[in-house]
C-alpha cells in the first residue's frame, strides 16, 4: 500500500504540487489524470523520491519513504518509464535483466537463477523469440512491453507507470494496460487517455493546477461537468455494454453545441 498525506512540491519559486493525498491500495490500479501541466508526472516521481517533497510524506508498507535506502525503494517499486530507452543498444534480455540489480547486486547479478527470472519475466509479456533482439529493432508497444518486463523480474510490489500508453496504437495500448491489470502488483499509472483510465484503473486522481479535483471510481471521477471544466471541452459519458465511454468535442466548434443522440 502506498500513502501520500499532504503532498507538495516547489520549484523555482513555482508550488507544482499542493497539499495531495491520496492511497493507491494493495494489488489495485490508481489512475493519476489531468491535463498537460497538472502535476501527475511530478506526483509520481515524488512517490519514489526521484524528486523530494518539499512537505508532506509518502508511506509505503508502513514506511517513511525518507528513511529507506534507494536499494529498498528499488525492491519495493519498479518504475516504467515512458518510451524514452527505444534507441539504447541493449537486447531485450540485458534490458530486462537490469531489474535484477535491486534485488540481488553486483556479485550475483546474472546467474542461474536470475537468468530463470528474466527468462520468466520475457515469455509473459509474448517476446520469448525477442530475447536476443536489440531494442531499436523493436515496436513502441514491444519496448513498453520489456520495460514491463523488467519491472516483473525487478519482483517489486509496487509499480509505477508514467504514461506507458504514449505514441501506441490502439491495440498495443490495449496490451500493454491488459498487462498492467495482470501484474497483481499495486499499480500507479499516469494516463492521459481517461476512456483506458475509465476500463482499467480501479481508482482515480483528478489533479488540475497542482491540487486534487477529485478523486474516487471511475465513474465518480469521469464526470461529464467536471472534465468539461477542467479540460476546458464539450464532455459526455455513454455507457455501452456496460462500459463507461467519454466523447470530447471542441466547444469551439458550433456543431459542438447540437445535442447528440442518447445512447445506453
Amino acid at each position: 500500500m502506498i500513502d501520500v498525506h499532504d503532498l507538495s512540491y516547489e520549484a523555482a519559486g513555482h508550488l507544482l504540487l499542493d497539499g495531495v493525498s491520496t492511497t493507491a491500495e494493495d494489488g489495485a490500479v490508481l489512475g493519476i489524470i489531468g491535463p498537460n501541466g497538472a502535476g501527475k508526472s511530478t506526483l509520481l516521481r515524488l512517490l519514489y523520491r526521484a524528486i523530494e517533497q518539499s512537505t508532506g510524506t509518502v508511506v509505503v508498507d508502513g514506511r517513511d519513504l525518507r528513511t529507506c535506502r534507494r536499494r529498498e525503494i528499488a525492491q519495493r517499486m519498479a518504475v516504467v518509464p515512458q518510451r524514452g530507452e527505444a534507441q539504447v543498444p541493449l537486447t531485450v534480455r540485458e534490458s530486462v535483466a537490469l531489474g535484477r540489480l535491486s534485488r540481488r547486486g553486483l556479485r550475483h547479478f546474472g546467474d542461474a537463477a536470475d537468468a530463470r527470472v528474466v527468462r520468466e519475466a520475457i515469455a509473459r509479456v509474448g517476446l520469448a523469440d525477442k530475447a536476443e533482439r536489440l531494442l531499436p529493432e523493436l515496436s513502441g508497444g514491444e519496448v513498453q512491453r520489456v520495460l514491463i518486463a523488467r519491472a516483473i523480474a525487478q519482483q517489486a510490489t509496487h509499480v509505477l507507470l508514467d504514461e506507458p500508453t504514449n505514441h501506441l496504437d490502439i491495440r498495443h495500448q490495449f496490451e500493454v494496460m491488459d498487462l498492467v491489470r495482470g501484474l497483481g502488483a499495486t499499480c500507479v499509472i499516469v494516463l492521459h487517455d481517461l476512456n483506458l483510465a475509465a476500463r482499467y484503473c480501479d481508482r482515480l486522481l483528478l489533479l488540475h493546477e497542482g491540487r486534487i479535483r477529485a478523486k474516487g471510481s471511475p465513474a465518480e471521477v469521469l464526470e461529464p461537468g467536471l472534465l468539461s471544466e477542467v479540460y476546458q471541452v464539450r464532455a459526455q459519458a455513454l455507457r455501452v455494454g456496460g462500459r463507461l465511454h467519454l466523447l470530447f468535442e471542441n466547444p469551439a466548434d458550433p456543431a459542438a453545441a447540437a445535442p447528440g443522440p442518447e445512447h445506453s
